[in-house]
């Protein structure tokens, strides 16, 4: 029993001081978006944001005399956004049968815990990586808001403010095209110059890398962008830093790095393929439990009326975005 319960504590310490650190190695879009902009929140049902959105009426010009009237227009260009907790557990189970198989010896028991974790990392790095592209509505309610609802377009609800064409909350929608089969470079710096001129003010200081948000991730499986790398290539084009070069894994296109992760969505063949063109800066994941902050019920436990001993781990939390249109994205590309 003594060595049972060492492995049940060994198992569970090593998955929850791993699992992120795989998650990040394994996945470029994880590091950046939840490794590099996770934030630890405040307890509650849910969680809020401040979201600028459009321009305020407070700023004019007025006759120097005193005739006019300065504008106290309360036309409300500051919102606030909210979505609720969602809760992920990955959990190292053991049965009886496991041990009858193994036997009880110290290396037998030892053996099979260390596979068991690793397969319960894998298994959370996978489930992450591609429920990043998903909804956090509807069927898939349980699971965390994704880029499927970051880029939900016109009367759309996203964080509880609903989008409306021709009102300030239209800066409240990400650039979905629908239409591009067949992705170019000509699209695509049209797509990135469109997103840098919708972050505004929060792209200031781009050149020299220190923007607070601007299109600085390209993001899509490997199919499509071989298909890009390969039309370029005749163009000779890799020597100019500005439009495309090559290097370490990645290739950039006017000076943003483009990275491949084969959850991104797409099917060979088929004019589905995405390619996401993200401010990184303006997607964050915000936790309560998770990382650095282990939930009062992580750990390990017999279940009473199973034969079946767990090593649970909970991450709480959510992805939000600030600017959503400081996003884009291209859906249906044949490669």
């Amino acid at each position: 029993m003594a060595i049972l319960n060492d492995i049940n504590a060994a198992v569970y310490e090593y998955v929850h001081s791993r699992v992120y650190d795989q998650t990040y190695k394994r996945n470029s879009a994880l590091k950046f978006l939840v490794g590099d902009n996770k934030e630890l929140m405040p307890h509650g049902n849910d969680f809020g944001w401040l979201c600028q959105l459009g321009e305020v009426a407070t700023v004019g010009y007025i006759n120097p005399d005193g005739t006019d009237v300065i504008s106290n227009n309360t036309s409300n260009t500051l919102l606030r956004a909210s979505l609720e907790y969602k809760t992920m557990y990955y959990n190292t189970v053991f049965t009886q049968d496991d041990f009858n198989k193994m036997g009880s010896s110290e290396t037998e028991i030892t053996s099979i815990a260390e596979n068991k974790a690793a397969q319960t990392i894998n298994s959370q790095v996978v489930k992450m990586s591609r429920d990043l592209y998903g909804s956090g509505f509807g069927a898939t309610a349980k699971q965390f808001n994704g880029l499927e609802d970051i880029f939900s377009g016109v009367g759309v609800a996203y964080g509880g403010i609903t989008p409306v064409a021709g009102t300030n909350t239209a800066d409240w929608i990400a650039t979905t095209d629908a239409a591009v089969g067949t992705i170019n470079f000509n699209e695509l710096q049209k797509m990135i110059a469109n997103l840098r001129d919708n972050a505004g003010f929060f792209a200031r200081g781009e050149e020299n890398n220190t923007a607070d948000i601007t299109p600085d991730m390209i993001l899509s499986n490997a199919a499509v962008q071989s298909q890009f790398a390969n039309s370029q290539q005749g163009q000779q084009v890799y020597n100019d830093e500005t439009n495309l070069n090559a290097g370490f894994g990645t290739i950039f296109v006017n000076r943003v790095p483009w990275y491949t992760d084969n959850y991104c969505p797409g099917t060979s063949g088929v004019a589905d393929n995405h390619l996401y063109v993200l401010s990184k800066n303006s997607i964050r994941f915000g936790y309560v439990y998770g990382f650095d902050k282990k939930s009062p019920l992580s750990g390990s436990n017999v279940a009473f009326n199973q034969p079946l001993q767990n090593n649970v781990d909970y991450l709480v939390g959510n992805y939000y975005c600030v600017k959503r249109n400081a996003n884009g994205r291209f859906t249906a590309i044949n490669a």
